[in-house]
């Protein structure tokens, strides 16, 4: 049985991923020792993995220590044999989604806090602290971007399981992908929320609107010149258009 991680800053579609993934394998999805994420369902399921989904980074702890130092933290000299997968998701559009799931003030309070790592509620950092220490650490993992997951939904599935040298047919993936859609999630959740972590209200305000580019839809010039002062550098190593 092998361990699959799902890393990534929070509000970049960690929870959505580690479903797929959860429902692709029969896997249950969960997270570490006393974390329990808002993704976490199917822990009956039977398959021969487990998906955890953490807000985790790598950095470099001396050998022998544990392999997970905390919530936050993979020791990255010492992963035996998870799969690390990193998600990445547009910066501005993140701002957009913790402002309203955290309820963090205005969207220029929003990017000032993710961009800056102060006062931040997941503790976790900056989001070019985090991401950028993903680049640089040299450890094993797929990086996937929740704009193309978005787009070609199934596709970007078969990629990842691919890498993990994992053979599924195609109608598993097919069903995943429709029993994790923003519109079937939500329906479910109505039914069975108030039996998930953190009961029906907030499983239905972490599902929002997952929309790829709705900062457009909220952002002033100031906004984007604010984001563009912290995120654009690495935005635009990840491939992220930052002048628009």
């Amino acid at each position: 049985m092998a361990d699959i991680l799902v890393c990534g800053y929070p509000r970049s579609g960690n929870s959505w991923l580690a479903r797929l993934l959860g429902d692709v394998l029969d896997a249950p999805v969960t997270g570490w020792i006393g974390v329990r994420p808002l993704c976490e369902e199917g822990l009956g399921r039977t398959g021969r993995h487990i998906v955890r989904q953490l807000h985790l980074k790598p950095v470099e702890f001396p050998p022998g220590r544990r392999t997970i130092i905390d919530a936050y933290t993979l020791n990255r000299n010492n992963v035996g044999n998870f799969k690390l997968i990193h998600m990445v998701r547009d910066p501005r559009d993140i701002a957009v989604s913790a402002k309203f799931f955290y309820d963090m003030g205005s969207i220029t309070d929003t990017i000032h806090m993710i961009g800056s790592g102060m006062d931040h509620v997941e503790v976790v950092g900056s989001w070019q602290d985090f991401v950028g220490t993903w680049l640089k650490s040299g450890v094993k993992h797929i990086r996937v971007s929740y704009e193309d997951l978005s787009i070609s939904t199934k596709d970007e599935l078969r990629t990842i399981i691919n890498w993990m040298g994992i053979k599924i047919d195609n109608s598993r993936l097919v069903t995943a992908v429709h029993n994790q859609s923003f519109e079937t999630k939500r329906a479910q959740i109505r039914i069975d929320g108030d039996d998930r972590p953190y009961g029906k209200k907030r499983q239905l305000e972490h599902l929002r609107k997952g929309i790829v580019g709705d900062w457009r839809n909220c952002y002033s010039m100031e906004h984007i010149e604010l984001a563009k002062s912290y995120f654009g550098d690495l935005m635009e190593k990840l491939g992220y258009v930052v002048d628009c």
